[in-house]
């Protein structure tokens, strides 16, 4: 693919694709931007990249595209728990990053008239890093979500050393960045987690749940093996 390169107009629908893939992010960018969120863009002749760095949770994103159609996502993947070291990292937070890069993709492709075919590369490094777990499930650390993943989703195997990073490539079609989102997110994250050496077996569920409020917790509420339950309590709602 080959497209204008950036200009004003494109920077401009890119952020706004960003708010709309990631509206988490976007939300803490609205109420305290300025404040505790600073941005930065960097540019050139053929490439566009938005920054933005956290303060409060020493969080810092970055997204970039080109004029070949190439659109790049990368973030922090430590975090912690109060004053505590950053020494945990989130299954839940990779799956919500891996659905929002997935739909930032195709929501650029779509609007520069791309409607064909593209290739994911996906690379998920925690090294020294624990996943942040409550009794029965995993839970999130950047993204404010009420839902947490069973921890049937993903167990760690047996191994004489440990595996600080896992890699998962896809050529999904407009259909399987759509329609079948869902489908395509766990196909592709067990590969990643499987890299790691997890045990991982996510079922992805085409539908998206219309009691959801967010595209967050509409990922979540569908990725699952067993079931996915509510972050502080016992009650399940997947049967």
């Amino acid at each position: 693919m080959r497209f204008f390169p950036p200009d004003s107009v494109l920077e401009q629908r890119f952020v706004r694709a960003i708010e709309h893939s990631f509206p988490s992010i976007a939300r803490r960018s609205w109420e305290d931007r300025g404040s505790r969120i600073v941005e930065r863009e960097d540019r050139a002749g053929y490439w566009y990249c938005y920054h933005q760095l956290d303060v409060e949770r020493d969080h810092e994103a970055v997204w970039a595209f080109n004029r070949d159609g190439i659109i790049q996502f990368t973030c922090e993947c430590a975090g912690r728990i109060g004053n505590g070291p950053a020494d945990r990292w989130s299954m839940v937070d990779f799956f919500i990053n891996l659905a929002g890069s997935v739909r930032l993709a195709h929501e650029m492709w779509r609007m520069l008239g791309h409607f064909g075919g593209g290739q994911f590369l996906v690379e998920l490094s925690v090294p020294k890093l624990v996943p942040h777990t409550a009794p029965a499930h995993y839970r999130a650390l950047l993204y404010g979500v009420n839902f947490g993943l069973s921890l049937d989703v993903a167990r760690k195997l047996g191994g004489d050393y440990e595996i600080a990073s896992g890699r998962g490539e896809a050529a999904l079609g407009y259909d399987a960045r759509s329609s079948q989102r869902t489908r395509s997110l766990a196909n592709l994250g067990n590969e990643v987690l499987r890299d790691l050496r997890l045990g991982a077996d996510v079922m992805g569920r085409e539908m998206c749940s219309s009691t959801c409020r967010s595209p967050e917790q509409s990922t979540l509420y569908w990725l699952a093996t067993a079931r996915l339950g509510l972050e502080d309590g016992a009650n399940w709602l997947i049967p």
